[in-house]
């Protein structure tokens, strides 16, 4: 099984975490998140991924809090997909400009997410993103929970 490796965004303001509902129905909520390309760093990945996915160009240098391997999981958005490994490279923005309450991006740059449109909106840090989000993938809860401990 190959490894594929994910830098995944986590923009914190005022005790919130960004998230966005992806416009396919069993995709859940989700956070920024992308394949790093090669020759591409985690840190820039998740620059360019947060700008294609939400639109958004940060002044701020990303902090990699953590790194997970994830085995096994199939994709929600393409069933079709065979099982892999991946690793997770997190990242956290912390947003000092407010940012809006919500929003609508149509997002750019990977063939099987262009032209889609995610709505884009904040998840109190102080929930439970699992207990929120039924129909999301375990590993952002499991993203948001790593991104807690290190608040």
């Amino acid at each position: 099984m190959p490894l594929i490796e994910k830098a995944c965004a986590c923009v914190v303001q005022r005790g919130r975490v960004l998230v966005f509902s992806h416009p396919h129905t069993n995709a859940g909520v989700q956070l920024p998140k992308g394949t790093i390309e090669p020759g591409e760093s985690p840190a820039h990945a998740v620059v360019r991924e947060l700008y294609e996915e939400s639109g958004l160009r940060l002044p701020l240098s990303p902090q990699l809090i953590a790194e997970m391997k994830f085995t096994g999981s199939t994709s929600k958005v393409f069933p079709g997909k065979p099982p892999t490994q991946q690793r997770w490279f997190i990242f956290r923005f912390d947003a000092v400009e407010p940012l809006p309450e919500h929003w609508s991006h149509t997002a750019t740059g990977s063939p099987g997410e262009e032209g889609l449109v995610f709505e884009y909106f904040w998840h109190p840090l102080a929930g439970s993103f699992a207990a929120a989000h039924r129909d999301s993938d375990a590993r952002f809860a499991t993203v948001i929970d790593a991104l807690l401990k290190r608040s």
